[in-house]
């Protein structure tokens, strides 16, 4: 088990995992396969540009990646110490391996040595009561839920909004 911060050098690795989990895990995701799989390589390498504002942890397992998260951080002047994830996926065989867990762990300890940064913040499905109660063992809290956020043409998602104190 391997985690690192992604670079342009990973996007087709990167694009490849993304499409499958807008794919297979739809509802996770605020885009859709139809939005992403038509876009260039080009588009996914500038979002592995790592940097203070924005950075995609990897987790790989024999060299393949299998996990991803992303962080993004607030654009406005008075919220520049918070900062968000985004787009977190595993494939589910390796769901329950623990690569997950290392891969929040990373990119929070990560986060934590972004100077001025205090808050992280996320994005939940209601209804994921799993993906819930794994993102509150590392200390993160609902402090809301915005009815009906998200409508995938057919269902109505509503969505927990949580953060945590770094």
């Amino acid at each position: 088990m391997e985690m690192r911060i992604l670079t342009e050098k990973d996007a087709e690795e990167f694009r490849k995992l993304r499409l499958k989990g807008l794919q297979t895990d739809a509802s996770a995701f605020g885009s859709t396969y139809e939005l992403e799989c038509d876009l260039p390589l080009k588009e996914f390498e500038q979002r592995l540009v790592p940097s203070e504002e924005q950075f995609v942890v990897g987790g790989f397992e024999e060299n393949q990646l299998v996990c991803t998260a992303s962080f993004i951080r607030a654009d406005e002047e008075k919220e520049q110490h918070k900062g968000s994830l985004a787009g977190i996926y595993c494939e589910k065989a390796y769901r329950g391996t623990g690569i997950a867990k290392a891969v929040i762990e990373y990119t929070i300890a990560h986060a934590r040595t972004l100077e001025g940064l205090k808050m992280l913040t996320l994005i939940v499905v209601s209804e994921n009561e799993r993906a819930k109660a794994f993102y509150e063992t590392f200390g993160f809290e609902t402090y809301g839920t915005e009815p009906n956020a998200m409508f995938d043409g057919v269902k109505y998602y509503d969505e927990d909004s949580m953060f945590l104190e770094l």
